[in-house]
């Protein structure tokens, strides 16, 4: 597949002349795709600058083609950009698009709540900090309590650490019955999701 050529974020070389011709031939073919996978993959071309850099505003047009079919990841890439702005996350930014952290946790929430790890410490940053929406230490910590036990990763074991400083034995508690209830909510979701087999 042309995607499989796609330079990541992390400095692969730049793409030749025939590989960028691979991928104009991919976007000429799947321009009407109504696949959510698709589109979100056409997405991050542009959002690279594949197409042009002028066009890397419409990244947003295709992320938001596959969010309206429910793809978390579209979801996600819609809130990251919102998060930062044209500045965005190591230069990924995407020109024209303000900085709005109401936007960002909207979208980065809907991430969450299909199941996208990812979304899971930004959205419990958000609501640490009251960032896009209110403040709210118990649902903050469900979320970063959700993210350690998904990703099992040091950063979100920090957060943990780091927020039970300032909460009483009884919002953790209540951050962790949350935790429990996302847990089986997002599990429920999953079940429902027809197979891809």
């Amino acid at each position: 597949m042309a995607l499989s050529i796609l330079p990541n974020a992390f400095g692969q070389p730049a793409l030749t002349p025939e590989q960028i011709k691979k991928l104009n031939e991919f976007f000429e073919k799947e321009k009407n795709t109504k696949d959510p996978i698709t589109q979100l993959r056409i997405g991050d071309l542009f959002r690279l600058g594949i197409f042009g850099k002028e066009k890397r505003k419409e990244a947003m047009t295709w992320y938001l083609k596959s969010a309206k079919q429910n793809d978390p990841r579209a979801f996600y890439r819609l809130g990251v950009a919102y998060l930062k702005g044209d500045k965005g996350f190591s230069g990924q930014g995407i020109p024209g698009i303000l900085e709005d952290q109401k936007k960002a946790f909207e979208y980065l929430h809907r991430a969450a709540k299909l199941g996208l790890p990812q979304a899971f410490g930004l959205v419990a940053i958000s609501y640490e900090s009251g960032r896009g929406t209110e403040k709210n230490l118990v649902s903050a910590y469900g979320w970063y309590f959700l993210h350690h036990q998904k990703s099992q990763n040091d950063r979100s074991e920090k957060h943990l650490i780091r927020i039970q400083k300032v909460m009483t034995p009884e919002e953790m508690k209540k951050g962790v019955a949350f935790a429990d209830m996302l847990s089986k909510l997002i599990s429920g979701l999953k079940e429902e999701q027809p197979s891809d087999k």
